[in-house]
């Protein structure tokens, strides 16, 4: 017979590995993705803003690996900003850490195309997305709170407002293959055939958007495109705002035709999908990094 020890052991292997899982499945905008919301932001800054930024994050313990090689035309400071977008990503490979997994996605449950979004204020749980970003913002505005710790909360805050843009991080689809209240997990068990290609995860398409990431100076090109295409946007709105609109595109345009009605995970689009997909997401990252931007400006003064 195992011993009580030989039975512990056990359960936080299996214990460790779930939450290794989850932390996988809960990868939200690549590292791309980031960093657009990040420059977006920057470019949003104020300079007083800007220079409260860049001294916390000094005080990052990975700060030194953030700022390597800068490219002509950017800043080193800005570098840092953007390069901090990654790191909550970054610690699902670091042993001995809070990694917070569930901080990256709300399950938000909808039903069709046809549903009522429930309110997310009241759907979120103790330790999802808004439950982090509400803390790390906590800590953020704590002036009396150590350096390294608040800059640790701005990498955090930084890297969730992208995430709280993402439409597949803020809602789970009740179909009639995923029937229970957790669904398909925010699309990580829905799967999509583009254009007669072997299946991806609906999630990971989603996740994967703007390609691997590249060189910093195109990405800030592409960020400055971005924004200077995009209309003008309301900042007034709460982080559970983000993630209700979030939840009611992810219902319109991310899952596909069929994902209501058919006993079935996996589906066909056409290329026309991945164009609307990228617009889509195009339109998040910009409000992102203006919606960061705001409120770094309230959280840092």
């Amino acid at each position: 017979m195992n011993s009580p020890a030989v039975r512990a052991r056990a359960a936080a292997s299996i214990l460790f590995a779930l939450v290794l899982l989850e932390a996988a499945a809960a990868r939200a905008w690549n590292g791309s993705g980031h960093e657009l919301v990040a420059e977006i932001a920057w470019q949003h800054l104020d300079a007083k803003t800007r220079a409260q930024a860049d001294a916390l994050l000094l005080a990052h313990p990975d700060a030194q690996g953030w700022s390597h090689r800068v490219p002509a035309g950017v800043s080193e400071a800005e570098l840092r900003f953007v390069r901090a977008s990654r790191w909550p990503d970054e610690l699902r490979f670091q042993r001995g850490v809070e990694t917070h997994p569930r901080w990256h996605f709300v399950d938000v449950p909808i039903r069709g195309r046809d549903a009522a979004i429930p309110d997310p204020a009241s759907l979120h749980g103790r330790d999802d997305l808004l439950a982090g970003l509400n803390e790390a913002a906590r800590i953020l505005a704590t002036k009396t709170a150590p350096a390294a710790r608040r800059a640790e909360a701005l990498a955090w805050v930084i890297h969730l407002a992208g995430d709280a843009h993402q439409p597949l991080h803020c809602a789970t689809a009740i179909t009639r293959a995923h029937g229970d209240r957790r669904g398909d997990r925010g699309g990580n068990e829905t799967w999509i055939r583009v254009a007669g290609a072997p299946p991806e995860k609906l999630h990971e398409v989603w996740d994967d958007i703007f390609g691997p990431p590249g060189e910093v100076p195109a990405l800030v090109r592409e960020a400055r495109a971005l924004d200077a295409a995009a209309p003008a946007t309301p900042l007034d709105l709460k982080a559970s705002d983000w993630v209700e609109e979030g939840a009611s595109l992810a219902q319109r345009e991310a899952w596909p035709a069929g994902t209501w009605t058919e006993a079935t995970d996996t589906f066909s689009v056409g290329p026309d999908y991945l164009a609307e997909a990228r617009r889509v997401s195009e339109q998040r990252v910009v409000l992102a990094g203006r919606r960061l931007a705001a409120e770094l400006h309230l959280l840092l003064h």
